[in-house]
């Protein structure tokens, strides 16, 4: 049965094939990487060190990426840790 509020032509309608989701996954890595490549380019063009860039750059994943790991991941965290103890 299908969800309240949807129909079958609803759902054909918005329907993506896989090969179509991964060209644009595909092409979203692809402007995520070139923009990447302008921040490093225009940061190491200032002036920062090409040996501390890589370090001020694993800074601000870890500040970007605990708060998803920490909400995403808590949930097994508890289930690994009740079944060691």
């Amino acid at each position: 049965m299908a969800a309240p509020g949807t129909s079958a032509s609803t759902k054909r309608m918005f329907a993506v094939s896989e090969g179509a989701k991964l060209h644009i996954a595909m092409t979203i890595f692809q402007f995520g990487y070139a923009g990447n490549h302008v921040i490093i380019r225009a940061a190491l063009n200032m002036g920062v060190s090409k040996l501390v860039f890589p370090i001020y750059r694993n800074i601000i994943a870890l500040v970007l990426l605990v708060p998803f790991a920490y909400f995403i991941e808590r949930y097994v965290v508890r289930l690994y840790t009740s079944m060691l103890f």
